[in-house]
């Protein structure tokens, strides 16, 4: 357990350094400490790590037919990383790099509008255990996490085909995903006459698509996932009303610095920050809400992953230092007050979340140990 609290200093003090010298590069040495820590442990470490050991290694021999549940996509990457390196601490090395790299790089581009250091550390403390245990749902979640940028440029065709191709080598979960476009919905009348029509066709074909959709998909999909709705199993706690109550209470408290002054004109870096400011908001809000899912049926939670990942921006958008010289001096005081108190309550839900994670023995990832 002692290694997890150990990263902690680590992880702050590397993302406080690229944030002040605004330089990603001090944030590798983050990926490299996550990388390896995942990438090199031990095959008890994680309730789901045993089964996947057993799964590349039917791959290995031969046999991906006996590799049950995994996608004919991801199977075949697993063989390719087999071939260069038959050992299974080197395929979840590969496996774990890819996820951290693309989740931080992402957390990064929001660097303008939120706490660099608040958003890496409620990665770790909220999402990072998962790479031990769910580590390919994880990495079709930072697949859909990094390129949700592409939104941002407003390239909706190319993010489709990101969330296909994660559906078909990573995760079939990630077809949910197609749903985040519908964020622009909220931004509609900032869109241009043409990426309103691709918005409409999108969700005309998408209707159109379910027959066909569920005659060649669903039948499978549904099969696998519907066994987890058939009981319902009351799992409930605090953790999740009180991030509810946050969201809506800091939504309510400090608007202003959520969503800053809105424009009447909008250049294109402007645009980019509000559309990301409100985004981040609506994914957040589809996260939580979806994630009630867990406290009746087990482990449905999870399928509000791909949007709850946006807590780490929210948070960090809370915790940024927005104070402008131009402010008056109570403005600014108030400002950064507001600061420390969301950075206080912050470390209880996010910390209090983390330490109880452990102590409940973290879904296997403890006691830790190197492979």
């Amino acid at each position: 357990m002692l290694i997890y609290f150990l990263l902690i200093p680590l992880i702050w003090g590397a993302s406080r350094i690229a944030s002040k010298r605004d330089k990603f590069g001090f944030l590798m040495i983050v990926v490299a400490l996550l990388t390896l820590v995942a990438g090199l442990r031990g095959e008890n470490v994680g309730i789901d790590t045993p089964a996947y050991i057993s799964k590349f290694k039917c791959i290995a021999d031969g046999h991906p037919e006996l590799a049950y549940g995994l996608e004919a996509g991801f199977k075949f990457l697993i063989k390719c990383l087999l071939t260069i390196w038959n050992n299974t601490s080197f395929v979840f090395t590969v496996i774990a790099f890819f996820t951290n790299y693309l989740i931080i790089k992402r957390l990064w581009d929001f660097r303008k509008i939120a706490s660099v250091p608040c958003m890496v550390l409620c990665y770790y403390a909220g999402f990072y255990g998962f790479t031990l245990n769910i580590t390919r749902q994880l990495l079709a979640i930072a697949v859909i996490f990094y390129f949700s940028r592409l939104l941002e440029k407003r390239k909706y065709l190319s993010f489709l085909l990101v969330v296909i191709l994660s559906a078909i080598f990573l995760h079939k979960t990630s077809l949910i995903c197609v749903t985040f476009i519908a964020a622009d919905v909220f931004l509609w009348k900032n869109l241009s006459k043409r990426q309103r029509r691709i918005i409409c066709f999108g969700v005309a074909a998408a209707i159109i698509a379910i027959p066909v959709a569920y005659s060649f998909i669903a039948g499978n999909l549904l099969s696998k996932y519907i066994k987890y709705f058939k009981t319902i199993n009351l799992n409930l706690g605090i953790m999740l009303p009180m991030k509810i109550f946050f969201l809506v209470a800091t939504l309510y408290i400090s608007k202003k610095r959520v969503f800053p002054e809105k424009p009447k004109h909008f250049s294109e870096e402007e645009f980019r920050e509000y559309r990301a400011r409100k985004s981040t908001v609506i994914f957040y809000s589809v996260g939580l809400l979806t994630s009630f899912l867990g406290y009746f049926f087990p482990f449905m939670e999870r399928a509000g992953y791909s949007f709850l990942i946006f807590e780490c921006v929210y948070f960090g958008i809370l915790t940024k230092d927005c104070a402008r010289k131009t402010d008056t001096y109570h403005d600014q005081m108030v400002a950064r007050s507001n600061i420390f108190i969301y950075s206080a309550i912050l470390v209880l839900i996010v910390g209090y979340g983390f330490v109880m994670s452990l102590l409940g023995k973290g879904q296997g990832i403890v006691p830790y140990y190197i492979a």
